[in-house]
């Protein structure tokens, strides 16, 4: 069921108006509207689309089932759902009185236990000042969000009071990283803080948790005019805003890769000696190699493709093919990997990661 301009959250219990066909239809059921049968609470992407198609919906939301409904006499429905767990929808069936998909669990990765601590104190920490700058939050929020032991939850419900706008929280909610939407949450009430505020909660807060910067040193990517035809591009301390903009423009033939590098980059081994992340690709066809002095040198693998079938990854100058099984082929994970590696300097913990054991990417250069 896809909502207009709001993110939800497991853990929370959210109160809803359905006016639109195909949702009250989607809540007809005896076993929906009776809490026995889950649906999947998924925002759109454009607030304005009165009947929004699959493609302008959000893939991850948030499974729910009905704790009381009432049907208006205009009807509508009002209902109060409990979201219990993240969902990815893998694909819709075509149902046309309603949105139907096939739903998979949702796998997050709760990450070192010692980290996830820190960060959970820091969190409950800067919540706590967060919920005095912000009246509509009930002041005894503060105490309860205190009181939570899961660090999961913690983030879920800090995350679900945010006021931020829809895109940011869409990141939170789909990153499997337990840490990684700490560092999240963290970082959006940091802020929203004056900065008296921000250096006063840093100051507390600094033996909680490491603060980490939001920019690299460098990002480079190249650019084909013809086969063997290009220029080389770097951007020094590049904003997200620019990493996101690079990535997604990443095209096979025109501007087949990019690199963020944790140094200068004057060569493979000091690369590897400082850190960096290079993807590869374009239109769907993406590989990822990256080392850092913590994680040694590794290569992004999805274990469920085929070892066998070649890809073509690279089209400019020599062209360069790998297994299927060092491909990913969806952007937002590719994404997602890089955020990762621009806040933590570290490699994502929530894919998974085969050892590479020659120099620089792919031995290709």
């Amino acid at each position: 069921m896809p909502l207009r301009d709001q993110v939800v959250f497991p853990h929370t219990i959210v109160p809803l108006h359905i006016g639109r066909e195909k949702s009250i239809k989607a809540l007809a059921p005896d076993d929906v509207m009776g809490g026995r049968k889950q649906v999947l609470l998924v925002t759109q992407r454009r607030a304005g689309d009165a009947d929004p198609v699959p493609d302008r919906i959000y893939r991850v939301g948030v499974l729910a089932h009905v704790m009381q409904g009432l049907r208006l006499d205009d009807g509508s429905i009002k209902a109060l759902f409990e979201c219990t767990t993240r969902g990815r929808i893998e694909y819709y069936t075509g149902n046309t009185e309603y949105l139907e998909a096939q739903v998979t669990p949702f796998v997050e990765i709760a990450g070192s236990r010692d980290a996830i601590a820190t960060l959970a104190r820091s969190a409950v920490l800067q919540f706590t000042t967060y919920v005095k700058l912000h009246p509509k939050i009930p002041a005894t929020t503060a105490t309860s969000v205190g009181r939570i032991e899961d660090p999961s939850e913690l983030a879920d419900i800090i995350a679900s009071h945010l006021a931020i706008d829809v895109p940011n929280k869409q990141e939170i909610l789909e990153s499997v990283s337990v840490s990684d939407r700490l560092q999240r949450v963290i970082s959006s009430m940091s802020g929203a803080l004056s900065p008296l505020q921000s250096v006063e909660n840093e100051r507390d807060s600094k033996a909680n948790a490491t603060r980490v910067g939001t920019r690299l040193p460098t990002l480079t990517f190249a650019r084909y005019a013809g086969r063997y035809d290009w220029s080389a591009h770097e951007v020094p301390n590049p904003t997200w805003d620019q990493i996101e903009r690079a990535l997604r423009r990443l095209d096979q033939f025109e501007y087949p890769y990019v690199w963020l590098l944790l140094g200068s980059g004057g060569d493979w081994g000091l690369m590897e000696k400082e850190g960096y992340l290079n993807i590869l690709g374009g239109n769907g066809i993406f590989c990822v190699d990256g080392a850092t002095p913590l994680d040694g040198r590794r290569r992004l693998s999805v274990s469920q493709h085929s070892r066998e079938t070649p890809v073509d990854v690279w089209l400019s100058d020599q062209g360069f093919s790998t297994e299927e099984r060092f491909v990913c082929k969806d952007i937002e994970t590719v994404i997602r990997v890089a955020r990762h590696f621009s806040i933590q300097r570290r490699l994502d913990p929530s894919v998974e990661w085969t050892t590479a054991a020659a120099v620089g990417i792919w031995e290709i250069f």
